[in-house]
């Protein structure tokens, strides 16, 4: 594993850090939002997953129509790539 610089923004030392950079408030239309609690803090990680979480989602969902598969799980999804490699 690599050696990470202590003081680095992106550090598993401070990788929860960016889960916890921002809080949910209402707006004056009533809709939530997150915002960050201060202008220093960081959350890249914490947006880095939940794009992949995302896009994970849509992928699977793709892969679902293509094979017309409803509402495919992830099980069902790694069954369909396996037997598409070994094919």
């Amino acid at each position: 594993m690599p050696k990470q610089n202590q003081n680095s923004h992106y550090s598993y030392q401070n990788y929860f850090s960016h889960f916890e950079a921002e809080h949910k408030i209402v707006d004056a239309e009533q809709r939530f939002k997150w915002q960050k609690k201060s202008d220093v803090v960081q959350n890249h990680l914490f947006d880095c997953r939940i794009y992949n979480m995302v896009v994970k989602d849509i992928f699977v969902d793709e892969i679902g129509k293509a094979f017309k598969v409803k509402n495919i799980s992830w099980g069902e999804y790694v069954s369909i790539i396996l037997n598409q490699i070994k094919t």
